[in-house]
């Protein structure tokens, strides 16, 4: 202390001087034997006036009562402040102007604390900075504020605020613009709050609105960090957008987070079930529950999507270092079982003409971010029993395993896997198709090998070959073996014939833009050959001693047993099959000794056939086969 004036008069006493770089005035002046009024000034050299008051003193028995208006510029009291510890050295700038009423009792025997009291309401934006353990600074304005109370106890230095709502804007590292709307807020020495909270509507980045509200909040500032422990809390996210027609509006509920320092973060959170769109599409996406938190360098968060039962579900684990930038994804015990939703109930909008109704997927993935951005890859997905449509055709008990192993992102190994099903119904049965695929991620062009499938009592199997999207036609050869002519008469509904035997061969088939055909196919009889019975009328002596036209013909084929048969076929995109057959063979009723040729010519379109036949059974009757 220095420069010391202090003057007294009859009626007036002031008092001047220097107090570590404050300068303060002061004068009192008696109005009876039982009050005063006074003015205080407390100003810096390099600041406004810090403290302005005007103050009435009353005198009692009991001891004495000042107060009046009085107005506070807090920005050169910081080093006071914080120096006796009201407030903790790390909050390095406190700019406000407040004003308002002051009341100060002091007990006359001076044992008793000396109470004071205000009610201040800020002039203007009040700011602050706190620095962080680790060097950072989060920058707070306050604004919008009500009128705040404020209690003091001297020589105790114990202090205490409320305020029923204030505005704050805080910045810290990539959070530019966070808004918050504080309720009842009631503050201590220490200095610790109680609180609560609104997150204003803010943009995180293109197309994402956040806001929020929580429940009862403790934060506390000390010489070693800021904590802050929230009870409940829930953030409404709307519009998050993307890719693809990528939209969704999550709500999270957050409870039982705890900040110690912007280091040490953890907490929990459920997501209710939610819609989103992607693809033009809606998605149901199940409740989720989880955590999260921060240790340091470490962030890490863990969800998990749907419950026991529930059509989807999936684990997933996340974790990123924040100094080497490495970041690792874990995608686990996901699964989507269509038996408990066919796809057309998860999925809004979705084609009525296609559907998986039974069956799952399921997944797993293991994914590594290194800090030089390269991408490495585990994953595992497999469908299991899948049953569904498309359009009239069913299918039921695919199934397939794929595999990634320790590969670079994005993939440019060919991936492998085998393919079965069980069931394909396109109006008669083809089971047990087998194949192997080689996927060539690069040029998206997929091998297909070890191709087979059970059908008409033979088996058809396709030679290797290769199907690159980037063409419009390509080929593939379809050896027939051992296919059963009475399944084809069956499936031909031709009920007047009764045919043994089976044929074998190839059909080269060109998928193309107008469809697929066939040019240049064959088919031979498998030894020994077989027998086709007719069901003819009229065949007299005189019409099998003519031994041509067409009613000869009908009676051979009374009983005839073919040692020989071959065909060419010939197919177009439009439906039409042609069959030239030539046929070697007796009538054993009529000469077992003299052969009969014949060649005939069968024509149909598969086209309507094969609608005929789809027409005359339903998707469900398949699946209720195939369960049976």
């Amino acid at each position: 202390v220095e420069d010391v004036v202090w003057q007294s008069d009859a009626g007036q006493q002031t008092l001047t001087a220097g107090i570590d770089g404050y300068r303060l005035e002061a004068a009192l002046t008696r109005v009876d034997a039982g009050h005063s009024t006074g003015r205080l000034r407390i100003a810096a050299a390099d600041a406004p006036d810090a403290i302005e008051a005007a103050l009435t003193l009353s005198r009692a028995p009991g001891g004495y009562t000042v107060e009046g208006p009085l107005r506070l510029v807090t920005a050169p009291l910081l080093p006071v402040v914080t120096g006796v510890g009201l407030v903790p050295a790390a909050l390095t700038r406190l700019d406000a102007v407040l004003a308002g009423s002051v009341s100060i009792v002091a007990a006359a025997d001076g044992e008793r604390a000396i109470r004071v009291s205000a009610t201040l309401a800020p002039e203007e934006t009040v700011e602050l900075d706190y620095r962080n353990a680790d060097g950072t600074t989060v920058r707070v304005e306050a604004s919008d504020a009500t009128v705040t109370q404020v209690g003091f106890a001297y020589p105790s230095l114990d202090w205490q605020t409320e305020t029923s709502a204030v505005r704050l804007q805080l910045a810290y590292g990539a959070v530019g613009d966070l808004k918050l709307r504080l309720h009842e807020v009631s503050c201590r020495r220490g200095t610790s709050c109680s609180l609560r909270a609104d997150i204003e509507p803010m943009t995180l980045g293109p197309g994402v609105r956040v806001a929020g509200r929580s429940g009862d909040v403790e934060v506390s500032l000390g010489a070693d960090g800021w904590r802050a422990q929230v009870a409940e809390a829930s953030i409404d996210v709307d519009g998050i957008t993307g890719p693809a027609d990528f939209a969704a509006a999550p709500s999270i509920n957050l409870r039982s987070v705890t900040f110690d320092g912007p280091e040490t973060i953890q907490g929990e959170f459920t997501v209710p079930a939610a819609a989103m769109r992607l693809l033009g599409y809606g998605l149901e996406v199940p409740a989720a529950a989880g955590s999260f938190a921060r240790d340091g360098d470490d962030l890490t968060l863990t969800l998990s999507l749907g419950a026991a039962g529930d059509a989807v579900a999936a684990d997933l684990s996340a974790g990123h270092h924040l100094r080497t930038q490495e970041t690792r994804l874990t995608l686990d015990r996901a699964r989507v079982d269509f038996s408990v939703r066919p796809l057309s109930e998860l999925v809004a909008g979705w084609p009525g003409d296609r559907d998986l109704v039974a069956g799952a997927w399921t997944g797993s993935a293991d994914l590594l971010r290194a800090a030089d951005g390269s991408i490495e890859l585990t994953a595992a997905q497999s469908l299991d029993g899948i049953a569904g449509r498309y359009r009239d055709v069913a299918f039921a008990g695919l199934s397939t395993t794929v595999t990634v192993a320790d590969a670079a992102w994005p993939l440019a190994e060919r991936q492998t896997a085998a393919l079965s099903v069980d069931l394909i119904d396109v109006g008669f049965p083809m089971r047990d198709f087998e194949a192997v695929l080689s996927v060539d991620p690069v040029s998206s062009r997929v091998a297909v090998e070890g191709a087979r499938v059970d059908t008409l009592g033979g088996q058809l199997a396709v030679d290797p070959f290769v199907f690159d999207p980037n063409l419009e036609t390509f080929a593939v050869t379809v050896r027939p073996a051992s296919v059963q002519l009475a399944s084809i008469a069956d499936l031909a509904n031709l009920t007047a014939l009764d045919v043994g035997g089976s044929v074998s061969g190839e059909l080269p088939l060109t998928f193309g833009p107008d469809g697929v055909s066939i040019d240049g196919g064959r088919l031979s009889g498998d030894p020994p050959g077989g027998t086709i019975r007719y069901a003819a009328s009229g065949c007299t002596d005189e019409v099998m001693r003519r031994r041509s036209g067409l009613d000869f013909a009908r009676c051979v084929l009374t009983y005839y047993e073919f040692d020989s048969l071959s065909s060419d076929v010939s197919y177009s995109a439009d439906g039409n099959l042609v069959i030239d057959m030539r046929l070697t063979g007796v009538n054993p009723e009529y000469d077992p000794g003299q052969p009969v040729n014949l060649n005939p010519t069968l024509t149909t379109n598969v086209i309507d056939l094969v609608r005929s036949l789809q027409a005359a059974r339903s998707i469900e009757e398949v699946f209720d086969r195939q369960v049976q």
